[in-house]
């Protein structure tokens, strides 16, 4: 008999010698002490037969015994039994969260961000980012296997909830890069598991659709998730304002190794970009918009020690926009223009990704990341100027471009069970052109003209890094020590040229930043519940500008707190200080055209000057998990001890602004949220609020100048979790509202807004129509304009039959004029500014999809 679970024991203290089942003859053989004669115990049981025991001795001069066993069958009469199930929507094991599905589904989700949003705890912000308890995950998992990067949209709008077997989330995620020993802690995931059949296989859909006004959209997602390699190609075309890609994706896309060097440095001493394409910012508030976006997301596990991964994306968006405003711009006496804007452009970004890691073995783990990013935006606007003064018209254009290229290799190695080594190497270029021509029928600030009214500004150069850092981490029975080193070279050039008659706008600078540093840091845990890390960073940095020299040295602490009240309750407690650098553009010794009204210059920035700043966060959470409550807050508290402001002089025709250090520049955060999904009836209730504050100091004609700004947003909502999936709903208020003000000249500037909102869906006919109502009441409040409410309403309707799925949508059906005409107030440090602007117009299309 095989199987049979044998076990020896020491009769004089019960102590268990050795274990064995035996093999597929039933043979086993048990390996006594060789030491003085003692007295063994010996057991053999198997379930459905009695337990065989016997009492044996062995002395020095016994070798091998050899004994035959019978089991004997044993039938036990059971009494009654009462089996008890506690059916959890969410269940933790160690650090897994398991989401019970049917539980929490009724089978009327489409796509995986329907799914998500059921999940207690589970979020997707309005980047499309996925979070759990308000922070962001940090890897998105197919089967296991990270994929996707952060662009979690891309999974939530195109894997359908059919494919979902399972979704966990992992709250210490142990990826390839982890050493045993020195496990990732903290590291977060959420996975999710597919369905056989649409594993090791080809599948994918194709849809399109075309309606009222030409709208159309047409789609494609084409994958296949084998255990070994895992291909997704996703393409969108569209005039229908689907955007597949953010402002935050294009921001966090763009700095290319850069982030990683950052959460190696556990620094943010990188220069912030500036100058962003006006098109990120412009959602729906368009006449027209184009989008075309391309990606393909890849993974291949080579072997188990091994596995190369990455992405490639384009996306091109064109756009027009019709802009009607009132600036006024402060100065001794206020000046007042009344604008009228067209602008055409177009922003094309192609950015990709490659990584390869390898652990050849448990000591040893190497990774190699490779981006390359290409970036570049045309914007032409057509411009009427009207003040009490004169009118002028302006034709102006703008291009820029820039190409990026960074590499990032990283070494770690398990010295022994006790030290932890990790070095690694980086090189990051960006070149950059950006250029600006204008047209006038007049002069325009105060440059000499030859002949006409134009001017031509051309702006090129690059920045170069190149460093190495270096950890090295010690476990002692005191806890976790860190040592830290590393340096970093920065090399910049820019070049500005406008033209000859103009001398005082052409200037060039090359800046020459070394970075050295040294830190070290203590962690411990569980201390009575009670987790702190303390440490430190010594940077020592060289500013090399006209072969003058110059040194700074810094110290940077932080401390991180937490106490872990009970399993279900915790509060954190952080603590960082930091700096930043001035980008080169700050210290240049010319002026610069910024647009047509618009001239930049240095003040007293220096190109040694370092911007240190303060950060304080709090955080806290309670979840029970058996009566599905959650909740979670966080406060962060930012206080930048030197900054770069302006200086702004303003006139009738110009607008100069001359960068100059400020003294004041603070912001604050909150955010809770509470969520609750009854047991006793099919509702989840949630409620989430927030408020950010800042404080910043401005100069308007060399008068210091403080503008606040207040902004607060609450929302409840309520969730129906009806079995039945003809019908469920999903409703709530959101309430936000704006107050800034700029003491210059005591403008204040209030903006509420108060949005009701309802969504209905189902799944009816046999489970083959989906339908959809999505329903949005929104009115304005405001001391400055006044603007009528607005109602939205987005029916949805997708039939199915067999591989097909046809569908009628309808996007904002009671606004399908041309021009949809909304307001917006603008407060800023020198300027205060009321707009109309045109925005999409609603539409009805009709589509198809086939699925395969």
């Amino acid at each position: 008999m095989s199987l049979v679970n044998v076990r020896l024991y020491n009769k004089l203290d019960d102590k268990l010698i050795d274990f064995k089942q035996s093999n597929n003859l039933g043979q086993f053989e048990l390996v006594c002490p060789d030491t003085e004669p003692k007295n063994f115990l010996f057991k053999a049981s198997f379930l459905g037969y009695k337990p065989f025991v016997f009492e044996f001795s062995t002395d020095v001069n016994s070798s091998v015994i050899t004994k035959n066993i019978i089991l004997k069958n044993e039938v036990i009469a059971m009494k009654e039994v009462i089996i008890k199930a506690d059916f959890r929507d969410v269940t933790e094991k160690n650090d897994t969260i398991f989401f019970n599905l049917k539980r929490l589904l009724n089978g009327s989700e489409q796509k995986l961000k329907d799914v998500l949003k059921k999940l207690p705890g589970i979020s997707i912000d309005d980047n499309g980012k996925i979070k759990y308890n308000g922070k962001k995950i940090d890897d998105f998992l197919i089967e296991g296997d990270e994929f996707y990067g952060n662009q979690h949209q891309l999974a939530t709008e195109n894997i359908k909830s059919e494919m979902i077997e399972k979704i966990e989330f992992f709250k210490n995620f142990q990826n390839l890069s982890s050493i045993v020993g020195f496990n990732n802690t903290g590291r977060t995931a959420l996975n999710v598991s597919i369905k056989e059949q649409y594993k090791n296989t080809i599948k994918g859909d194709v849809e399109a659709e075309y309606g009222y006004k030409k709208r159309y959209r047409q789609h494609n997602n084409i994958y296949n998730f084998a255990s070994k390699v895992k291909v997704n190609f996703i393409s969108d075309i569209n005039n229908t304002n689907n955007l597949v890609f953010t402002v935050n994706d294009y921001l966090e896309l763009k700095k290319g190794v850069q982030s990683e060097i950052v959460n190696e440095t556990a620094s943010n001493s990188m220069t912030v970009e500036d100058n962003l394409p006006s098109f990120l910012f412009s959602t729906d508030n368009v006449n027209k918009k184009d989008i075309q976006f391309y990606s393909v997301n890849f993974s291949d596990k080579i072997s188990k020690t091994s596995k190369i991964q990455g992405f490639s994306m384009l996306n091109y968006v064109r756009q027009s926009e019709f802009l009607k405003s009132k600036q006024t711009f402060f100065a001794g006496n206020d000046i007042v223009i009344d604008k009228n804007s067209n602008i055409e452009g177009a922003l094309l970004f192609n950015t990709n990704k490659i990584q390869f890691e390898s652990k050849p073995n448990v000591r040893n783990y190497y990774n190699y990341i490779l981006t390359v990013n290409y970036n570049k935006d045309n914007q032409g606007s057509l411009i009427d100027n009207q003040s009490t003064i004169n009118r002028t018209n302006f034709d102006e254009n703008k291009r820029s471009s820039s190409t990026n290229i960074g590499q990032f290799f990283t070494h770690k190695i398990k010295l022994n069970s006790n030290y932890l080594l990790e070095y690694n190497l980086f090189n990051d270029f960006t070149s950059y052109q950006n250029n600006i021509n204008l047209e006038s029928n007049d002069s325009f600030l105060n440059l000499n003209f030859n002949k006409d009214f134009t001017v031509f500004q051309k702006t090129d150069g690059y920045a170069n890094s190149l460093g190495i850092n270096s950890k090295l981490t010690i476990k002692s029975e005191l806890g976790t020590f860190t040592l830290n080193a590393g340096s970093c070279n920065n090399n910049e050039s820019l070049n500005i040229f406008v033209n000859e008659t103009n001398p005082e706008f052409n200037s060039e600078l090359n800046l020459l930043n070394t970075k050295n540093y040294i830190g070290t840091s203590f962690s411990q845990k569980k201390v009575y519940k009670f987790n702190y890390s303390l440490g430190f960073r010594f940077v020592q940095a060289q500013f090399q500008y006209n072969f003058k020299k110059e040194n700074n040295l810094t110290f940077l602490p932080f401390a991180n707190f937490s106490y872990e009240i009970s399993k279900k309750a915790n509060v954190s407690l952080n603590y960082k200080r930091d700096f930043s650098n001035v980008s080169i553009a700050k210290v240049m010794p010319g002026l610069f055209i910024e647009d047509y009204r618009t001239i930049v210059k240095n003040g007293n920035i220096f190109y040694d000057a370092m911007l240190p700043k303060n950060t304080i966060s709090l955080n806290g959470s309670y979840s029970n998990l058996q009566t599905n409550f959650i909740s979670f807050f966080g406060l962060v508290y930012t206080n930048k001890l030197k900054e770069i402001g302006f200086n702004s002089v303003n006139t009738n025709n110009l607008s100069l602004r001359q960068y100059d250090f400020i003294g004041l520049d603070d912001s604050s955060y909150l955010f809770f949220t509470l969520e609750k999904k009854m047991k006793s009836i099919p509702w989840s209730a949630k409620l989430e609020t927030l408020q950010s504050y800042s404080s910043r100091e401005s100069f308007i004609n060399n008068l210091s100048n403080t503008f606040k700004t207040v902004q607060s947003k609450a929302e409840i909502s309520f969730l129906s979790y009806f079995k039945s999936n003809d019908f469920n709903i999903n409703f709530g208020v959101e309430y936000l509202v704006n107050n800034s003000i700029n003491n210059s000249n005591s403008v204040k500037n209030n903006l509420g807004k108060t949005t009701a909102f309802i969504k209905l869906n189902g799944l009816v006919f046999k489970e083959k129509l989906n339908w959809e109502l999505d329903s949005k009441y929104i009115s304005f409040s405001s001391n400055t304009t006044l603007q009528k409410y607005i109602l939205e309403i987005n029916p949805s309707f997708q039939y199915k039959f067999k591989n097909w799925n046809f569908t009628l949508r309808g996007v904002n059906v009671l606004n399908m004029r041309d021009n949809n005409i909304r307001l917006k107030v603008e407060n800023q440090s020198s300027y205060f500014e009321q707009t109309q602007f045109s925005s999409l117009a609603g539409f009805i299309n009709l589509g198809a999809s086939f699925s395969f």
